[in-house]
């Protein structure tokens, strides 16, 4: 039993040392793989199908960092983004994605409208209408373009001749899951995106659309990625599961009152309540 338990700590020790070098993952990282579509979840319907994969997010401004930087940059910038989808399926979907507005809904204003323009390596328009609408994207036009992609440990690389250039790493001391108050936006298809954790781009370019509307942008060498996996879920998918509240829910129930409730009970007053009795002055009940 002593050797059980001291063979426990030893691991334990290695593998908190192998996390704080970034061999392992953060802790807020939650990975999971699988080599596609229909062996992960036993169905190949691009409707039905769960989808997971890589997801990176570059910003024009900075999604990690002190708030008096964070808050310079919320009117100016903070409308533009990258958006990137690797499935494990294979098949990469780029988004270059513009607003008005910030895109962070800084102090709870409305959701910005999110125009985009798609570039599209190997994937289905079925598969492609669901990635854009997890992100809540305007699509104002689609192109089929080779993409190249490289996610391998801390290091990112996604690439569009002409159009898209993004590579950096991601934040090596993992200081976006110590400070997480300091992470002040959320991935465009946060409902989606498992635990991200900031990147720092070396490079991130878009040099814009001018025939579909949309500008191009640079910021390189801040904390403006949002990187992690993704998990997509659809009708008759295995991660599917019945709404919380209404009908044919995990917790539906009869209601708290009304005829079939729980607390249903005769009536206060009238016939047949609790208080029911002779009417005065001998009138009729």
């Amino acid at each position: 039993m002593k050797l059980l338990a001291l063979s426990l700590l030893a691991s334990f020790g290695s593998s908190a040392a192998l996390v704080h070098t970034g061999v392992l993952p953060c802790p807020c990282e939650r990975v999971m793989r699988c080599s596609g579509i229909s062996e992960c979840h036993g169905t190949s319907n691009p409707v039905d199908a769960a989808l997971t994969g890589d997801y990176i997010d570059a910003r024009d401004c900075t999604v990690f960092g002190g708030a008096c930087h964070v808050n310079g940059e919320v009117d100016s910038q903070g409308r533009s983004a990258l958006v990137a989808w690797r499935l494990d399926a294979g098949g990469t979907v780029v988004a270059a994605v513009e607003a008005d507005s910030n895109l962070g809904r800084p102090n709870g204003g409305p959701m910005a409208r999110r125009r985009a323009v798609l570039f599209i390596d190997g994937v289905q328009d079925a598969v492609v209408s669901r990635l854009a609408a997890s992100a809540g994207l305007e699509v104002v036009a689609s192109h089929a373009k080779a993409v190249t992609w490289q996610r391998t440990g801390d290091e990112f690389k996604v690439g569009v001749e002409g159009l898209v250039e993004l590579a950096g790493t991601a934040l090596a001391d993992r200081s976006c899951c110590t400070m997480p108050n300091l992470v002040w936006y959320r991935p465009l298809a946060s409902a989606s995106v498992l635990q991200p954790t900031v990147g720092n781009p070396s490079r991130c370019h878009f040099a814009g659309a001018d025939g579909d509307g949309l500008q191009g942008w640079r910021y390189d060498d801040a904390n403006t990625v949002l990187l992690g996996r993704f998990e997509l879920t659809g009708p008759g998918s295995v991660f599917s599961a019945p709404p919380l509240t209404g009908p044919g829910s995990v917790f539906s129930a009869p209601p708290l009152t009304g005829p079939g409730s729980v607390f249903s009970a005769p009536p206060l007053t009238g016939p047949g309540s609790v208080f029911s009795g002779a009417a005065p002055d001998g009138a009729e009940g």
